[in-house]
């Protein structure tokens, strides 16, 4: 914030600096008034901009007066760069002289890209625009110049410059720089460390999947690594960079930036968007409105009413989550109800009064005041609402003292600023729900045109709180499909129309550290697959994250008895024979010859039909799994595989 003055000697510049070259960009130098006045107007901006840029490394100030020293700039410019590099990339505060406006943008200087730099040029600024058209901040309007490549963020309102956030803006566009800057240079860099060829840079696929898409799905068979990537994508899209550190994932979840779901056939639009919830208090039935996962993590990626909660004594900060638990076990001590037992008595803040604290069969804290015989229920999910969302006025009295008293001690909240954080909903087996009956209406504002603040927005009214409701551009929906459950052939339509989908197939060189006493575990599961592929399809292969934790004959003859064979009695329906093809012998799946006294009569029929059983031991063998995928079939090889054979 800076004080008034300073505020309006920078609109006053301003307005001078418009008019000015409204009328005449001549310039000479007997024009002491108009050097003085736009001299003056460009010591303040910077003045402005550096408090604004405290802490980026100035780059450069521009002057209001071009090169020629006879010509006024039709732009005053000053570049910042959040962090020590080699690029040309920068952030910029500008004020245009026409349209007479003041905006923040990021872009390259132009005038000193190296030559891999003005090769990628085109590449870098599609990719600035695309990740610039996610941010939305009140109070900035994102536009474009046609004499400019990049986009920026406009001030809609002069007269408010000062009061703008420009904190959550410079955030996002610093998130934006390193991304931008991950994604094109760190690639030079390693190029030209590696003495690479004069051709330039060409980005690889890796670099292509940088580009994180609104709404997508990883769909691939069963074992291929689909939720595994999934916590990956999501810390990727949150920090930047790619991670498998669960903890920082459960992390996320716990602050409710991350949101897991998973669909089934009876998953409908109350559980997933909002819906009408009985409550039953003293005998009496009740209806309350109860918003679902998807309202929810829009409201936090939009920051509607969310609040951080820090505990005083131990400086941690408090999570939904981490007061469920809390609650739970506060609740746990108390006593059930009954007048004639008294509860655990605290007294209210102002006046003093006891009242009586107690547990209800739900589990929920009552409260009956000392001359009351109508205890109240205070659930767990008030608490929360009124702890993390709603202001703390009009709250009763004794509820303050009930928090801190499950909390221990106590706590402070302040306006949470994460306006421009990325939420992730993470759909798990989206495939598995009905679409139209989860999203209704609500199927059309997930595409990127249609959330808040893109050119064409849709806000829709909800059918039951009667809201005002649309969907952040800064949440990420990321799904899950198993392709030997359903195809993706046979996706909603209206499903597969807004998301990108990303195929995960069996990927063997992950296998090749894995030795198993000389087993080639890759190749002997790609052997699988091929067999599976043209016995069935490729939908029904057998994904490689089955066998990335084994270490021993012990864990893989497990693996194989109580993962791979069911799935495949699944998918060939009990057909043996078709099995027995895919292991590629009968060395674990023998014909079962019936007892000669099993029936009296009629054994003609019953030797027509083929009995099979499962040769447990021989899963504990690798000349087995050698079998699997070598051709050679030796009399040695026989006996190793059937110990009982050697004489």
């Amino acid at each position: 914030m800076i004080d008034d003055d300073l505020k309006n000697e920078i609109l006053d510049g301003f307005r001078y600096f418009t008019n000015r070259y409204a009328q005449d960009t001549k310039y000479s130098k007997d024009d002491k008034t108009t050097h003085d006045k736009l001299s003056k107007f460009r010591a303040n901006l910077i003045k402005f901009t550096d408090n604004i840029f405290k802490n980026y490394r100035s780059e450069r100030n521009g002057n209001w007066l071009k090169a020629d020293g006879r010509t006024i700039a039709e732009y005053i410019w000053n570049r910042y760069i959040p962090f020590e590099n080699e690029s040309h990339l920068v952030i910029y505060f500008a004020v245009l002289a026409k349209p007479g406006n003041f905006y923040v943008s990021i872009g390259l200087i132009d005038a000193k890209l190296s030559d891999t730099e003005d090769k990628l040029k085109d590449e870098i600024y599609n990719f600035l625009e695309s990740e610039c058209k996610k941010i939305h901040i009140p109070g900035f309007r994102l536009d474009k110049l046609a004499w400019e490549k990049y986009i920026y963020f406009a001030i809609e309102n002069i007269d408010t410059f000062a009061t703008l956030d420009y904190t959550s803006l410079l955030n996002a566009l610093t998130n934006v720089y390193q991304l931008t800057y991950d994604k094109f240079y760190k690639n030079i860099e390693n190029n030209r460390q590696n003495n690479s060829d004069n051709k330039g840079y060409e980005m690889t696929d890796d670099d292509k999947k940088l580009t994180y898409h609104l709404n997508q799905i990883l769909y691939g068979p069963p074992g291929t690594g689909k939720t595994y990537s999934v916590v990956r994508k999501a810390l990727e899209i949150i920090e930047g960079n790619a991670s498998d550190d669960r903890s920082k994932f459960k992390e996320y979840v716990e602050k409710g930036q991350i949101k897991f779901i998973t669909f089934h056939q009876s998953y409908g639009y109350e559980e997933f968007v909002e819906g009408i919830k009985a409550e039953t208090k003293n005998d009496n039935v009740s209806y309350k409105i109860e918003d679902g996962a998807f309202k929810k993590i829009c409201k936090r990626a939009n920051g509607d009413n969310w609040k951080k909660i820090l505990l005083k004594d131990t400086k941690e900060e408090l999570t939904e989550d981490g007061f469920k638990k809390l609650y739970k076990n506060y609740v746990d001590k108390l006593p059930l109800f009954s007048n004639n037992m008294y509860g655990k008595i605290l007294e209210t803040p102002t006046d003093k009064q006891p009242f009586y604290l107690y547990k209800n069969n739900l589990f929920s804290i009552l409260v009956k005041p000392q001359n009351s015989n109508d205890p109240k229920t205070i659930s767990c999910d008030k608490l929360i609402k009124d702890i993390f969302h709603n202001d703390n006025y009009g709250m009763p009295s004794y509820e303050p003292v009930i928090i801190q008293d499950i909390l221990g001690q106590e706590y402070e909240s302040y306006k949470a600023n994460h306006i421009n954080q990325n939420c992730i909903l993470i759909i798990d087996e989206i495939n598995r729900g009905n679409i139209s009956k989860i999203f209704g209406e609500l199927i059309t504002l997930i595409e990127p045109s249609k959330r808040l603040g893109a050119d064409d927005e849709i806000i829709v009214e909800l059918p039951y709180s009667k809201e005002k409701f649309g969907v952040p551009s800064n949440l990420y929906i990321i799904g899950t499909m198993n392709t030997a459950d359903r195809s993706i052939a046979l996706m909603d339509t209206a499903l597969r129309r807004r998301f990108e989908f990303v195929e995960m197939m069996p990927e063997y060189d992950n296998l090749n550290e894995i030795n198993i006493e000389g087993i080639n575990i890759g190749e002997m599961l790609k052997t699988i697959n091929d067999r599976i592929e043209y016995l069935y399809d490729r939908d029904h292969t057998i994904g490689h994250a089955y066998f990335m934790g084994v270490t021993d004959m012990g864990a893989l003859a497990n693996v194989f008895k109580n993962k791979i064979l069911p799935l495949l009695q699944e998918y060939f329906y009990d057909d043996w024979e078709k099995i027995r093809l895919v292991l590629g012998d009968s060395q674990f799946i023998k014909e079962k010859k019936p007892s000669s006294g099993l029936f009296k009569s009629g054994t003609d029929y019953i030797n027509d039909k083929i009995l099979y059983e499962i040769d447990k031991e021989a899963f504990y063998y690798k000349q087995n799994y050698l079998k699997i995928y070598n051709s050679s079939n030796s009399q040695e090889s026989a006996d190793e595989a059937n110990p009982d054979n050697v004489n």
